[in-house]
């Protein structure tokens, strides 16, 4: 689940698109915005690239500055 706002909460543990694989890094390649629907006038989330991303390359953004986790992301182990 990500979280975006006051009250607002994305999980698509029950239901989803792709974009549910979607992983935390610490150096990311894409960024979840959001903007509204000028069609319902709703709020929509999006994941916008940051960077060219390659085929096969995994897509990945920053959950939040404060985590809930111990992070383990390729940038934050790889650290020197």
């Amino acid at each position: 689940a990500v979280r975006l706002g006051e009250g607002i909460l994305i999980d698509a543990s029950a239901a989803g698109n792709d974009m549910r694989f979607a992983n935390h890094s610490c150096d990311p390649n894409a960024e979840m915005n959001k903007k509204i629907d000028p069609e319902t006038g709703f709020e929509r989330a999006g994941l916008y690239a940051l960077r060219h991303i390659s085929k096969g390359e995994e897509i990945t953004f920053k959950y939040s500055d404060k985590l809930w986790f111990e992070c383990l992301c390729d940038a934050c182990v790889n650290r020197t």
